[in-house]
């Protein structure tokens, strides 16, 4: 009996059901596999390699993903279970059980790394020193300095941080907290249409976006009140899909077949805006107009993929079930891919010459991330998620 409990836990990762919306999944999956590629494909700057540089840059779209499926599945738990005062500790235990362990864990990790080179660093000083070691010497220190903004999820408004995408984890930790907040808001408007409450939120945050592009560019991507419009993309998701009057209306529409050819155009127009296209001398696009459009894309592709006839090979292709497992332990995937990729770098010489050279390395980091994280996410996460699985609210 032991045994078939051991085997279970370790093929737990690679179990999934049927009623599961694949798609999102996978959507994760890729948008991890996008923030590698985006942090991959930056050395490409300093050689001069302009179409990866591109990638890297038009890659952070990464985040809005990340950001509208946090609004999604958060704001989907509260449609399912109500609002109060229970569920809202029910959401953030299960929250802390999913997050902490391996952020906490990365944490520790990074510090240590940190800690070290600087202090080998300060060593080299005494003999040598340049404006290079000086330069970062300074990161390091302000990343030490700063190591609190981490402890408590504070980072997205720090100079720096100790593990760089904690920010990204700061924000949406924060947007929990925004969202009970405008939950309550919303269920308080009874004569109001809740999608023309989430819309004017929308529409409120991206003004606040658009003020800070006359204030400092850095702080849109960063802060949350610049990147909670991703979010509430994902809550406008979630509504839409909980309204079956709604859902029975996109229906019909979307059985409109110029209304299907449009969107295929759509699609594909997206796909060179978002992913290709990308000029830096076009700043208010890019700060402003591009987080728009990709909020625009992620909710009109959701709801389309929602509606897709099961038998289409589109649906079949897109809601294809067995990387589900690449999906759980994303999170660990999105933590760790860093340190995966120091061990890499200090244990194997690879050479970056060319686009070939980053390209390899970009596939072997994907193939040893999916390796390393497997057993790091069956220490860090899946005893955690057991728990959490457990955890029932009493109504």
């Amino acid at each position: 009996m032991n045994s078939n409990l051991i085997k279970n836990y370790f093929k737990d990762i690679f179990s999934f059901s049927l009623k599961d919306n694949f798609f999102l999944y996978n959507l994760r999956t890729i948008a991890v596999m996008m923030v590698i590629g985006a942090h991959v494909f930056n050395v490409s700057k300093s050689l001069a390699i302009d179409r990866l540089y591109i990638l890297s840059k038009t890659f952070e779209f990464s985040v809005d993903i990340l950001f509208v499926l946090a609004g999604f599945f958060s704001s989907t738990y509260f449609f399912k279970n109500g609002l109060n005062k229970k569920s809202v500790y029910h959401f953030f235990i299960q929250r802390v059980i999913k997050i902490l362990p391996i952020y906490f864990f990365a944490f520790f990790v990074y510090y240590s790394v940190i800690e070290k080179e600087y202090k080998k660093l300060l060593e080299i000083t005494k003999f040598y020193n340049t404006n290079e070691i000086n330069h970062l010497l300074v990161i390091f220190k302000t990343k030490l300095d700063y190591f609190w903004g981490d402890l408590f999820f504070i980072s997205n408004y720090m100079p720096d941080r100790i593990i760089n995408v904690g920010w990204n984890i700061s924000a949406i930790v924060q947007c929990y907290l925004v969202l009970i907040f405008l939950m309550w808001l919303a269920n308080q408007n009874k004569n109001i249409s809740r999608l023309y409450f989430w819309a004017f939120v929308y529409l409120l945050v991206t003004i606040i976006r658009f003020s800070y592009y006359y204030i400092d560019l850095e702080k849109i991507f960063f802060y949350t009140h610049t990147r909670l419009d991703s979010f509430i993309v994902g809550v406008i998701v979630a509504e839409i899909l909980n309204n079956e009057g709604l859902k029975d209306k996109l229906k019909n529409i979307l059985n409109n077949k110029i209304i299907n050819y449009l969107l295929y155009a759509f699609f594909i127009i997206s796909f060179y805006i978002i992913i290709i296209f990308y000029d830096q001398n076009f700043t208010f696009w890019n700060y402003v107009i591009r987080f728009n459009y990709n909020n625009l894309f992620l909710l009109v592709i959701i709801i389309y993929v929602y509606f897709l006839k099961d038998d289409l090979f589109l649906h079949k292709l897109l809601n294809f079930p067995y990387f589900t497992f690449l999906s759980k332990m994303s999170y660990t995937l999105f933590l760790l891919h860093e340190f995966f990729s120091i061990m890499l770098l200090k244990n194997y010489s690879f050479q970056f010459n060319n686009e070939f050279d980053v390209w390899k390395f970009y596939f072997v980091l994907l193939i040893f991330s999916f390796i390393m994280g497997y057993f790091f996410y069956m220490i860090f996460e899946q005893p955690f998620l057991i728990l959490k699985r457990n955890i029932k609210i009493n109504k």
